[in-house]
């Protein structure tokens, strides 16, 4: 059984007092520590795991990320329960220039309503902007996606109106 499955700090073997939590390494996510003087001293020989295990989640996001953006509903709820951040960001190339966006933004603006609503329940942040400061309504307002945009409104988005005033 690993530290992780026994809830016991990696470094020292202790189990947390009473009334604290062990800690996730913030990079990997999978090892734990009792505290930060603990998770400092084990960094020489997590370091190589961490950066590994790093990669492969940001590999898992990418893949959202295209999941999302393709409407592959079944994909983006298999990734999300393996662990995939529903929103880390992701640079999306589409010719034009790339942008930094959230699988929430690349399924408004392709209009994926079943994946919209699959990201939201896991927890996306409705109202998330891009790196451009665009919220995902902007995407499929701006396109035309009416069934994506009532998901969203139904679901909470903010709606800034504006007049000629």
């Amino acid at each position: 059984m690993t530290s992780f499955q026994r809830r016991v700090c990696l470094k020292c073997g202790r189990c947390p007092t009473a009334g604290n939590q062990l800690c996730r390494c913030g990079s990997c996510l999978a090892v734990k520590y009792c505290s930060s003087a603990c998770q400092t001293e084990d960094w020489a020989s997590h370091r190589l795991v961490c950066k590994n295990v790093g990669a492969a989640r940001k590999g898992e996001n990418e893949l959202l990320m295209l999941a999302a953006k393709d409407g592959d509903v079944a994909t983006v709820e298999k990734l999300l329960i393996a662990g995939a951040k529903v929103d880390r960001d992701a640079i999306y190339d589409n010719q034009e220039a790339a942008m930094l966006i959230t699988p929430l933004f690349a399924a408004a603006a392709a209009s994926h309503a079943a994946v919209i609503s699959v990201l939201l329940k896991a927890g996306a942040k409705i109202n998330r902007t891009t790196a451009g400061g665009l919220p995902p309504r902007f995407a499929s307002a701006q396109l035309g996606h009416r069934a994506a945009v009532s998901v969203l409104v139904k679901t909470g988005t903010e709606i800034d109106i504006m007049t000629d005033e």
